[in-house]
């Protein structure tokens, strides 16, 4: 009996590490190149879209998000709060999936503020490899920097300001929470990836959803209800490639990842991204007759 293969072909992964982008853009710009995937930020793929449309190769594209997180009066707010902060500040908040708005029912609004800010505030932050850490650092000091002048704007002319975190170390910052009336505000439309968290308020589930669905992105979403025909006609309503429904980024590979407008294009994982990095073509053929 042959070997059983086990290993890929010599050359069917390589690895290429660089410092800037000049292999990147010769990947998206070649003809001799039918796919590119990407993750990262909705800019650089914007730019990628532009770089591509030459060759006008498949693209699959994983950009940014403003994850909103819909929780309405019959939550057990005091048990959902501290889930919401850790959905918030998973890679320290550098994940485009990651929770940064609170929209909650005016009714409980009281609650969440205390609840949400104390959990906030009780996540520690320190070196990623020490067990007990539940916050690590940014990815560098410099854009560590960025995060916190973009989080003092916000500060400056939010409504009210919740929690304001600190920087200490060379890249570290804890949370910031604001709580703010205007979604139409930047820090409400903008993605800044960090830990920053705005609380905002709905009376009605049309404003929920109004205030949801009033941005640019279109990533993710959560709803959080006991009400089951309540949350599947909200996330269905959402316009997020992903809706989590009591729960919030809970990705695994069998479920599809990816958003709608400027979230990117595509899908990653599950069944749908196979398409993704494929071709479909028709063969078609009718049998000759036979001469006479």
């Amino acid at each position: 009996m042959p070997r059983e293969q086990t290993a890929l072909p010599k050359g069917a992964v390589n690895l290429v590490n660089e410092t800037g982008y000049a292999t990147g853009e010769r990947l998206v710009e070649s003809h001799d190149v039918d796919v590119v995937s990407f993750t990262g930020s909705t800019v650089t793929g914007k730019k990628i879209v532009a770089a591509a449309a030459d060759s006008m190769k498949k693209l699959s594209l994983e950009l940014g998000g403003k994850s909103c997180c819909v929780v309405f009066e019959d939550s057990d707010v005091a048990a959902i709060a501290p889930r919401l902060a850790r959905a918030a500040t998973v890679i320290s908040g550098q994940q485009c999936t990651a929770a940064r708005r609170v929209l909650v029912h005016a009714s409980r609004v009281g609650e969440m503020r205390e609840h949400l800010t104390r959990g906030l505030a009780s996540l520690k932050v320190g070196p990623g490899i020490d067990a007990s850490t539940d916050i690590g650092a940014l990815i560098e000091g410099s854009t560590r920097d960025a995060i916190d002048q973009t989080i003092a704007r916000a500060c400056d002319s939010a409504d009210r300001v919740l929690l304001r975190g600190e920087r200490s170390g060379n890249a570290f910052l804890s949370p910031t929470l604001v709580e703010h009336s205007d979604p139409k505000t930047f820090f409400c439309q903008e993605e800044i990836f960090g830990p920053f968290v705005t609380l905002e308020t709905f009376e009605t589930e049309a404003e929920a959803l109004e205030k949801a669905n009033d941005t640019v992105f279109g990533l993710s979403a959560s709803v959080w209800t006991y009400d089951g025909a309540r949350a599947f006609r909200i996330a269905r309503a959402l316009r997020n490639g992903t809706v989590w429904i009591n729960d919030h980024n809970k990705l695994f590979a069998e479920a599809e990842t990816g958003g709608y407008r400027q979230s990117g294009l595509g899908r990653l994982h599950g069944y749908d991204a196979l398409a993704d990095f494929t071709r479909s073509s028709t063969s078609a053929c009718r049998q000759a007759s036979r001469m006479a």
